[in-house]
């Protein structure tokens, strides 16, 4: 991958973990050979984008969509800001501008980012 910035984020479940582990894991599977969502929709079923198979694999998780050009979707900025505020994503690790930032501090410098990206 050629990009400055990468979180890995990973949910939490507190209840009935296998389950819900089974039933991510069959709609992950559900997705393979699936083209790439153009059109960004997390409404569609045929297509998908990187963000979306969150959105798809994680029915369990309540995720933030916005309206864009007359349709649904989801954006990565839309998941990282599921990992606080006592959301059911955990940071698992975190690169910025190439460079792994330090696990006791990736959490803030995530934040910091993210509310600095609101303001532009």
């Amino acid at each position: 991958m050629n990009v400055d910035d990468i979180a890995i984020l990973r949910p939490v479940f507190k209840d009935n973990i296998n389950e819900k582990e089974k039933e991510s894991l069959l709609l992950t599977f559900r997705q393979v050979g699936k083209e790439y969502d153009f059109n960004f929709d997390v409404n569609t079923t045929e297509k998908i984008v990187c963000s979306e198979l969150a959105y798809v694999c994680f029915p369990q998780i309540n995720w933030a969509t916005e309206k864009t050009a007359g349709r649904h979707t989801i954006s990565p900025d839309n998941v990282a800001n599921l990992c606080w505020n006592g959301t059911p994503l955990e940071l698992i690790t975190f690169y910025h501008d190439g460079e792994k930032i330090d696990e006791s501090n990736q959490l803030n410098v995530l934040k910091i980012l993210m509310s600095e990206k609101k303001e532009d």
